[in-house]
């Protein structure tokens, strides 16, 4: 859909029932597996689905907040912490929680979930501010490219922490790349600008930090958690990614080769509603 304020809309996706029940059952067993790590899920709804009052008059358009509420309810009976994006954006909906031309969040609505779910991970905050970098003011994102020419040009900013230097460095074996910085300022030169954050897309992530916390978190994602992570540096000696629709590896043998402390699964509604790889990357 083409919006007010320069915004496009993607239409929320139909739900494929029958892979979101292997995924809830999945997600539960691992847990039910895993007693003694503190497991977290959160469900970022689509732009349109928070930004409503945007959309064209009287346009067709399903409920995503509902059905993200059934898969949340599907989890209530467990011990796994949910983390309510719904609620916490339409609460900052008059913010800029999404690219206008591009179907992700913005760094700013990333921030606000970080602030949820760091609390649930069970995290202290003590971040005191960050300065915001804008690393682009002419970012046309995947909605953009669907329709073709818009003039609308969008900003991408980073947020770095004011009192605390983070010494890390980060590892893609499947790449045989290593890097030290979760974000890839090449990319600002190519089409896809969101690559800026940890360089794109990639089946497994390590992050290494100088913390000495010893904690070390795993997240199965998709790439709305790559602006998330940076938020996370501070307070883990080990992150790990694992995007299941290109990873090919044992998740009970990474487990079994590591302390784990925490889980969290991070997705775009548009993902997880029609997603099959989680299960099978679970092991079921």
């Amino acid at each position: 859909y083409f919006g007010m304020k320069e915004y496009l809309f993607d239409k929320p996706v139909i739900p494929d029932d029958e892979a979101i029940e292997k995924s809830v059952n999945s997600i539960k067993k691992f847990a039910e597996n895993y007693p003694y790590i503190n497991i977290n899920f959160a469900i970022v709804p689509c732009s349109g689905a928070i930004l409503t009052e945007y959309l064209p008059a009287n346009a067709p358009i399903r409920n995503q907040l509902a059905d993200i509420s059934k898969v949340y309810d599907s989890l209530s009976d467990t011990e796994i912490k949910l983390a309510d994006i719904s609620k916490l954006f339409m609460e900052h909906k008059d913010e800029e929680l999404y690219y206008h031309t591009d179907h992700h969040w913005t760094t700013l609505g990333s921030y606000y979930a970080f602030k949820t779910i760091n609390a649930n991970l069970g995290n202290d905050d003590n971040v005191e501010a960050y300065t915001h970098y804008t690393v682009s003011k002419a970012f046309k994102g995947t909605l953009a490219s669907k329709v073709g020419s818009v003039k609308y040009e969008d900003t991408i900013e980073i947020f770095v922490p004011d009192n605390i230097v983070e010494k890390y460095y980060v590892s893609y074996p499947d790449a045989n790349i290593t890097r030290t910085s979760v974000y890839d300022s090449s990319k600002l030169k190519e089409k896809d600008q969101y690559q800026v954050f940890l360089g794109g897309n990639f089946p497994y992530i390590e992050i290494s930090t100088a913390n000495d916390t010893e904690k070390t978190i795993l997240i199965f994602k998709d790439s709305y958690a790559n602006s998330f992570v940076p938020f996370l540096l501070h307070y883990y000696d080990t992150i790990i990614l694992i995007d299941p629709r290109y990873y090919y590896g044992e998740v009970d043998t990474l487990l079994a080769s590591r302390p784990i402390n925490d889980v969290l699964f991070l997705y775009s509604a548009n993902t997880f509603l029609t997603d099959n790889m989680l299960a099978l990357v679970l092991g079921d």
